[in-house]
């Protein structure tokens, strides 16, 4: 018997006054309806094979409550945003401000005028433009990586966690780490010297070892204390060296009109001194045989940390548009800064008076020459530079803790997960174990001895960020497309080159051990757990809408092999990672050039098709000696293998989540065993149509 369906043709009206019927309404004669009774067009019913999708899909749909508290939600957020948008900073305070403070700090005041008398003018400019120019070029390359998204609170680190992957983010900020450890010591030991140079009757008499210990133990107070005030007091610091450097050219210009100081070097700025220190003249000071790359290696540091803006992401209105033009901004002014020094003071103090080392129980601290520069009074640099090495030092020994702690929190590196603090809860044992740290590198006593370090770590640092962009950029990662108009993966790869041939003409030795230990840690990250699940990722701006999980224990993210159907950045991330596009590129592109005789059986490799059997617990049933068998003929006939099974239900969301756990489960599996080749698991209903459907 035919069973296709009849179309019967009914009248509009009896059709209405069923309707009103059903409905507990009556239909006048006259074809009117009572008041209250709507009637609505007669909906057509979906087609049979609709209503089988349907069961078998079991589309999860959002319920009107849930689109109501989402709603909600979104609108609450949005409210708290614009709230707390009118007290964040913006491009000036948030960026230019810490990194101008950061840049223009005690290298400038204290070692500028010591590398100038030794590498003259010319030389001493090359210096300074070669090394604001890899400041520069880092400094586009982080504005590429912080347009890459919306970037989140945690500074430099969690940006470039977020777009370049977990193992470029763990080591570049374990890098940033010991770069802002030792960076402490440097500061605090610069601040001891400037204390015995300015005050020699009163600091004098006291160790340079137990000065910087005093020091440093305050510092370490003031950030386990009250850590929000640093931020507060920048502007002051930046202020009071600003100062400092406006005393230092009044004084040259005064100098240079009166009659200057002749006996203590300091005649002015003239064409005959600036032709005596036009050129390099290298001596032998303090137990150094000093050249062009130990004078670099010694500058270096003062332009070390252009990412201090970056630090402060969490804090601005708009980071995307604060970020890029603060730091390069903060860059260009220093390097007009730095030169302008170089040219005023070499010009207007004599070569001796410039490398001249006054104090016979220091013999490596160099003469504070910017302070005899000074108008109208020295002790005006003297408070700029104290202000600029303290408050540096604090931004230091606040960053570098919460570098530690955050390392500790993603889980990348086991041993530090020690240091995560609580949520809410600051870093103390991060602090302590910094301010530990610190605390040996100034027992080394010698600023010279470890602004070289710095150098390295910064300079390891600024290469893994520019070659990870610069190959990204060339490869056109899906995952990275930063909306910074002026980023060029060329100009990466410039600023890349010019980190690597910095470590390597300074410091070769050191340079290849820093590298090879960057290497080291990317690959003990790569082994990590929590690797995988710190993948690069972008934030979108949609709206995320995620289905109710079935029962309490489940929800989205969760650890539990029943996955649900959960719709969220997290759940979508994988063990994915940088090389995942040019894995994707590579193999595409030898699947075009396969030809029709490439398949000849002169080239014959094995290709298996291994159809086995899944048990209703999802696992493989065992099958003696076949996955052994297939290993051994795949790895040796340098083949491939398929280990397929099929799951025996209707296709729904239970059998499609036994499918999951079974083709993770033969993954596993395969990998242990060393078979070479691919495992997935089908959903059919009966293991016949499974096999067809694999074949």
């Amino acid at each position: 018997q035919d069973s296709s369906p009849v179309a019967i043709s009914v009248p509009l009206a009896v059709q209405r006054t069923q309707l009103c019927r059903r409905r507990g309404h009556t239909r006048t004669n006259k074809g009117s309806t009572d008041k209250g009774c709507t009637i609505a067009a007669p909906t057509r019913a979906a087609p049979l094979y609709i209503d089988r999708l349907r069961k078998m899909l079991a589309t999860p749909r959002v319920r009107k409550t849930d689109v109501d508290a989402i709603v909600f939600e979104a609108e609450s957020r949005r409210v708290q945003q614009a709230a707390s948008t009118a007290t964040k900073l913006g491009a000036i305070k948030g960026v230019f401000v810490p990194t101008l403070q950061n840049i223009m700090g005690i290298i400038l005041f204290v070692r500028v005028p010591f590398i100038v008398g030794q590498a003259g003018i010319l030389e001493g400019l090359g210096i300074i433009w070669l090394s604001c120019a890899t400041a520069l070029l880092t400094a586009v390359s982080m504005s590429a990586v912080a347009t890459n998204g919306r970037p989140k609170s945690g500074g430099c680190y969690a940006m470039v966690k977020n777009s370049l992957g977990a193992q470029f983010g763990g080591v570049t900020g374990a890098l940033l780490f010991l770069s802002n450890t030792f960076g402490v010591a440097m500061y605090v030991l610069g601040c001891v010297e400037v204390l015995q140079l300015s005050f020699p009757a009163t600091f004098g008499d006291l160790p340079m070892r137990v000065l910087g210990a005093i020091i440093l133990t305050g510092l370490s107070v003031i950030v386990l204390v009250g850590v929000e005030y640093v931020a507060r007091f920048a502007v002051l610091f930046l202020f009071g060296v600003l100062l400092a450097v406006a005393a230092i050219w009044a004084g040259v210009i005064v100098h240079s009109v009166g009659d200057g100081k002749p006996n203590q070097g300091i005649v002015g700025v003239s064409g005959d001194n600036m032709r005596k220190n036009l050129m390099s003249e290298y001596r032998e000071k303090a137990g150094v045989e000093w050249s062009f790359k130990a004078c670099l290696a010694l500058f270096f540091p003062a332009v070390t940390d252009p990412l201090a803006g970056s630090n402060l992401s969490g804090d601005l209105k708009d980071p995307q548009a604060s970020i890029p033009p603060g730091t390069i901004a903060a860059v260009v002014v220093t390097t007009i800064v730095f030169s302008i020094q170089v040219v005023v003071v070499s010009g207007s103090v004599e070569r001796d008076a410039l490398i001249e080392f006054p104090l016979d129980d220091f013999p490596r601290v160099p003469r504070f020459v910017v302070k005899d520069l000074a108008w109208p009074h020295e002790m005006i640099v003297v408070i700029g530079v104290l202000l600029s090495t303290l408050g540096a030092g604090l931004q230091s020994l606040a960053g570098a803790p919460r570098l530690l702690a955050a390392l500790g929190k993603d889980d990348l590196v086991p041993i530090l997960r020690h240091f995560a603090p609580s949520d809410g809860a600051e870093p103390r044992k991060a602090i302590l174990f910094c301010a530990s740290l610190s605390m040996c590198l100034v027992m080394v006593g010698d600023l010279n001895a470890v602004a070289p370090f710095i150098t390295l770590w910064f300079l390891t640092c600024y290469a893994i960020i520019n070659i990870a962009c610069a190959y990204l950029g060339y490869e056109k990662h899906p995952s990275f497309r930063p909306t910074y108009r002026l980023f060029k993966w060329q100009v990466s790869l410039l600023g890349t080159g010019l980190c690597v041939f910095i470590m390597f003409y300074t410091q070769p030795l050191s340079a290849l051990g820093a590298l090879a230990a960057a290497g080291l840690l990317y690959k003990y990250i790569e082994t990590q757990p929590g690797a995988s699940t710190n993948t690069a990722q972008g934030e979108s701006e949609l709206p995320i809408f995620e289905r109710e999980p079935e029962s309490p224990q489940q929800s989205c993210g969760s650890d539990s092999e029943t996955e649900t159907m959960c719709v969220s950045p997290a759940h979508r991330q994988g063990p994915a990672d940088w090389r995942s596009g040019s894995r994707f590129k590579t193999a595409r592109t030898a699947m075009l050039a396969l030809e029709e005789g490439d398949l000849q059986f002169k080239y014959w490799r094995p290709f298996v098709l291994f159809l086995c059997a899944i048990d209703g617990d999802a696992n493989y049933v065992r099958q003696r000696g076949m996955l052994d068998a297939l290993a051994q003929l795949v790895r040796r006939g340098k083949g491939l293998a398929l280990v397929n099974g099929v799951v025996v239900d209707e296709v729904a969301e239970h059998s499609l989540r036994k499918a999951r756990k079974a083709r993770r489960r033969l993954r596993s599996l395969l990998r242990d065993r060393g078979v070479q080749g691919f495992a997935d698991v089908v959903v059919a209903p009966s293991r016949e149509e499974g096999r067809k459907l694999l074949l």
